[in-house]
């Protein structure tokens, strides 16, 4: 074998390789995509949901956020506490007790 034979087998071991790991991706996400695609999730809770769900069967994180096109900073957000629960229960409270104070009547 010469060299050039051995670096043309090199090259395609090499590639051989990342087609099976592209091959492998792909029969994954078609295994655990069903979920995901079965119903049309619209809801950023719901599609967080779907791609932790998708991770835990194997999926990594970025294959998961492509087939459901999302950003990984939608997933990992956290919403802020609610501060004003009080004021907002104490204003419908009002709203209720004085329906005119709201404007529409």
């Amino acid at each position: 074998m010469t060299v050039p034979d051995a670096k043309r087998l090199k090259a395609l071991e090499e590639e051989n390789t990342r087609m099976k790991k592209s091959l492998a991706e792909t029969l994954l996400e078609q295994a655990v995509t069903p979920r995901g695609a079965s119903t049309k999730v619209v809801r950023a809770p719901a599609r967080r949901e779907v791609v932790r769900w998708m991770c835990g069967r194997g999926l990594t994180e970025r294959c998961a956020l492509k087939v459901m096109g999302m950003s990984a900073s939608s997933v990992r957000y956290r919403p802020a506490p609610n501060r004003n629960a009080e004021l907002r229960n104490a204003m419908t409270t009002l709203a209720a007790r004085h329906p005119r104070y709201g404007g529409q009547g």
